[in-house]
């Protein structure tokens, strides 16, 4: 058992003896990816974390889901907009730069394809 929530300043998951925090400007992508689950590529010191969340109801339908993806990032960008100005622009340049890259779409698609 899992447990995903969030607080007005970070995402937290906790699963056995593991509990990731993630500061909400660190959260890079997230949204469902069907089957009941979440998928949450955030920022590390070095590179990129991924998480995929499953809520392991059945009849969990993807409005369900894309309902707290869509809150959280509301929180991040308001975490974001309350930032000083020079924390904001290099953050900025931060998403732009790992955006340009493409990786993180690429995490994203290996993430959410189908389990062969």
């Amino acid at each position: 058992m899992s447990t995903f929530s969030y607080s007005s300043r970070a995402v937290f998951l906790h699963f056995g003896n593991t509990f990731l925090v993630a500061d909400l400007p660190r959260v890079r992508r997230l949204e469902g990816i069907g089957g009941g689950s979440l998928c949450m590529i955030y920022s590390t010191t070095p590179g990129l974390g991924l998480v995929l969340w499953t809520t392991g109801e059945l009849n969990e339908d993807e409005a369900q889901i894309a309902g707290p993806a869509i809150r959280i990032l509301a929180q991040r960008d308001r975490v974001l907009s309350e930032l000083a100005p020079e924390a904001r622009q290099r953050i900025s340049r931060e998403r732009a730069s790992v955006e340009a890259s493409g990786v993180i779409d690429a995490e994203f698609a290996q993430a959410s394809a189908p389990a062969v």
